[in-house]
């Protein structure tokens, strides 16, 4: 457990540098220094030699774009041969991991602040008693897992019979995977559309179609909620559909699968037919949690949490993650393509109104904050901080009054079957036009240029992972609140503790000086052993 601010005031703070490098773990700090770990009942001990740390800052990553982690670290290997010393214990260290934290003297290592952990790029001259240069950032390229985790293949499929062949046309396709109830109808009901993509993956050799013996198709990677329930299964070639009911087995390497066996009587497949399925009711039938308990996956922090624990090589912290706070909303979303979960939560977040962030334990996510959020210190110069530049502002031909949110996407023609639009007033620009207060406030303060139809329009927020209505309002209130006044950036030198608050919390910024006394997020926070600087910005709501 990390320090807190009221532990940390008045405390004297010393660097910890630990490196990994081919097995062997290198301890440097800024001054001697033996650390116990109750725990495991070692002693650490910190050679000194840090000569340089330039400050590691984080940044909050909004809307899906990647957060920014990252430390620059100079040091003295204790030894003649310096760096040469250093890469000896293994002749290639593109593998090193690195670990940069604040410590307390005299706490236990369990308590230590880690500002930034992963990746270590490790450079230098060379020479004797030459600085070694270390670079440490966690960065979301660095995940390596995938999801899917299998593509169809010829080891995998038939799984038995002389006769059934795998068609060509599905080789190398990803194993369908789906959150929610992707292309269900509704309510009221909609035309039928698509959900996902699924393949068949036994077809009779000989006639290359389902006349002769019954179709394999592929539904779902994995275990799934659709298992015994009805899914609409498309030929998207024919135009002919029918309901069928899946089951779960496994294929030929023992990996989970979910499909469906389909009869000619029940809907003609050929080779190369275009296949896709769709849920029948808004009930979710894809992944389920790895507890195997509350049906199928669809609340927005339930598939954030089921991602994050795929992710390989990147530390994640779900405890200090707002996943609560992010089940207000449903996704219903299909997987087409192997990506790795970090890859797919950007993809989302770009929806949901929230952040990536990073803490002492890893990546988290950091959701927006709410009008009543709790308000954890004062920013100002009646509390040791000091204004460390301009205030500067968001531009206010940015501001919108008008946000249209596209979602219940038909998967197989890229079309939305439902729009919704949140404006200022009664007037409408499509049928589906909600008031939001927030835009009215946008009307009266922003200054871009409107359109011809008196209105100043965001850019059309395509949400092709929303199918429920309710979710709809939400993101696409979320997003015009966001847009609906210009918002104002700080940046504060404060005392070392603020750095302990973490990324993504609401301050009060107090500022006599500015005429400020407001709430705001932090953005950005640079670390220091004593001082530390804080990027505060606005809220985008309506004050």
């Amino acid at each position: 457990m990390s320090y807190t601010p009221s532990e940390a005031r008045g405390q004297e703070l010393q660097w910890l540098l630990t490196l990994t490098i081919g097995g062997t773990v290198v301890r440097v700090s800024d001054l001697e220094a033996e650390v116990d770990d109750v725990a495991t009942g070692a002693v650490y001990v910190y050679a000194a030699g840090l000569d340089g740390v330039s400050p590691p800052a984080l940044a909050l990553g909004d809307l899906g774009s990647a957060p920014s982690a990252s430390a620059s670290v100079s040091f003295l290997w204790p030894s003649a041969d310096g760096l040469a010393d250093l890469l000896a214990l293994d002749g290639d260290p593109s593998d090193a991991y690195g670990e940069l934290a604040l410590w307390v003297p005299g706490t236990d290592y369990s308590r230590r602040h880690v500002v930034v952990q992963g990746a270590a790029r490790i450079s230098g001259s060379g020479e004797p008693h030459e600085l070694v240069d270390v670079e440490i950032s966690l960065r979301l390229s660095d995940d390596l897992g995938l999801v899917p985790d299998a593509t169809v293949t010829a080891d995998r499929w038939p799984r038995a019979g002389s006769s059934l062949a795998l068609p060509e046309g599905s080789v190398d396709a990803p194993y369908p995977l789906v959150f929610g109830a992707p292309g269900h109808l509704g309510s009221p009901a909609l035309d039928a559309h698509t959900g996902w993509r699924v393949y068949v993956v036994e077809l009779d050799g000989a006639t290359s179609d389902n006349s002769a013996n019954d179709a394999t198709d592929l539904l779902h990677g994995g275990d799934a909620a659709m298992v015994g329930a009805s899914i609409l299964l498309t030929n998207a070639t024919t135009g002919l559909s029918t309901t069928v009911t899946p089951a779960r087995s496994q294929d030929l390497l023992g990996s989970v699968v979910v499909v469906a066996t389909v009869a000619l009587g029940d809907l003609a497949i050929a080779d190369g037919d275009e296949l896709w399925a769709s849920a029948t009711s808004s009930t979710p039938v894809g992944v389920v949690a790895d507890n195997a308990r509350g049906g199928g996956l669809s609340r927005a922090g339930n598939v954030a949490r089921w991602l994050l624990l795929r992710a390989v090589a990147v530390p994640v912290d779900l405890a200090g993650s707002d996943l609560v706070a992010l089940n207000a909303y449903r996704l219903d979303a299909r997987v087409d393509a192997q990506r790795t979960p970090t890859e797919l939560l950007a993809d989302l977040l770009s929806l949901l109104p929230c952040a990536w962030a990073v803490t002492p334990d890893g990546l988290a996510l950091r959701a927006w904050p709410s009008e009543d959020a709790l308000e954890v210190a004062r920013v100002g110069p009646d509390y040791g901080c000091e204004r460390a530049g301009p205030v500067e502002y968001s531009e206010p031909n940015e501001v919108r009054d008008v946000q249209r949110i596209d979602y219940d996407l038909d998967a197989a023609s890229g079309d939305y079957a439902r729009s919704l639009t949140l404006g200022p007033d009664v007037r409408t620009l499509d049928a589906s036009n909600v008031v939001l207060p927030s835009a009215r406030h946008a009307r009266a303060r922003g200054r871009g240029a409107p359109t011809s139809y008196g209105f100043r329009v965001a850019e059309v927020l395509q949400a092709d992972a929303v199918c429920d209505p309710g979710t709809a309002m939400a993101l696409g209130a979320a997003r015009a609140r966001r847009n609906s006044r210009v918002r104002a950036t700080v940046i504060y030198d404060c005392p070392a503790e603020y750095q302990f608050h973490g990324l993504g919390v609401v301050v009060r910024w107090v500022d006599a000086d500015l005429g400020r006394d407001e709430a705001v997020r932090v953005m950005a926070i640079e670390h220091g052993t004593t001082r530390c600087r804080l990027t505060l910005e606005t809220l985008g709501r309506t004050p």
